[in-house]
């Protein structure tokens, strides 16, 4: 199967899943994912070092990132979560706001590597066993992480899928960039 299709059908399967979800069960969800997130040694030691980590605030479709967003916070991180648009101007590429006080932090992944970033976090459609990440397709992230030097020298990559959103491997091209691993919740 090619990614188009794959990406309308797990698309048109979130989509379905949010709209039957209660909210107690997204919270519970969410919770999942902060669990499992915080059980992971890379964000542990972010945490533990008070590092930078980049996260994302979740569409309804999405893994929910509210709690872990949260934990990561209490857990000592500081949390940078991306904006795609500000004051109804579009952006070219990611800004990255702080969630704690909703101000632009960084304009570039090499000011975010300046402010030591440690850990990313990013959505994703699915995941392969084998590093491959499928995304929306508008290739945000994926022009993001090329400008990022890959693990151990830059920030390791975490995606957050369902467990039925594990393959062994993905269609790719040259464009999309790898994770390092993934956590479901």
């Amino acid at each position: 199967m090619d990614k188009p299709t794959i990406r309308t059908k797990l698309a048109a399967r979130r989509r379905e899943m949010a709209a039957k979800e209660t909210a107690e069960a997204r919270i519970a969800r969410g919770t999942r994912f902060a669990e499992s997130c915080l059980r992971t040694e890379e964000i542990q030691a972010a945490c533990e070092r008070g590092a930078l980590i980049a996260s994302y605030e979740s569409l309804p479709s999405e893994p929910p990132t509210t709690q872990l967003n949260e934990a990561l916070v209490t857990a000592g991180a500081r949390v940078v979560v991306p904006v795609h648009e500000i004051n109804g101007r579009p952006l070219d590429g990611l800004e990255w706001v702080d969630i704690a006080n909703r101000k632009v932090v960084a304009a570039t992944p090499a000011i975010l590597l300046d402010l030591h970033l440690r850990v990313v976090v990013t959505p994703a459609l699915a995941v392969g066993r084998d590093g491959s990440r499928l995304g929306k397709g508008k290739g945000y992230y994926d022009r993001f992480f090329a400008q990022l030097p890959r693990t151990p020298v830059g920030p390791v990559r975490i995606a957050l899928v369902s467990e039925d959103e594990v393959f062994e491997s993905l269609p790719v091209d040259e464009l999309d960039e790898p994770i390092d691993f993934f956590v479901t919740g």
